[in-house]
């Protein structure tokens, strides 16, 4: 178990363990499977409320983060 409630959030993350998917959580990218990567989507905190954008955030471009 992932204790985000500790505000505790891996770089990789397993949340299928029936299947032993790893997700790398700040891509999306399914690090197993790749044709399994997932969307991203904009969350913040706000009080004791978490707020997710419903609309997907862009993937960079590999080499460009920092640019």
């Amino acid at each position: 178990m992932v204790p985000w409630e500790k505000g505790s959030f891996p770089t990789i993350s397993s949340p299928d363990p029936l299947h032993a998917y790893e997700f790398d959580v700040t891509s999306g990218q399914c690090l197993t499977q790749p044709a399994y990567s997932v969307e991203r989507f904009e969350v913040r905190v706000e009080g004791d409320r978490i707020l997710v954008s419903d609309e997907t955030v862009q993937p960079e471009a590999r080499g460009t983060a920092g640019r």
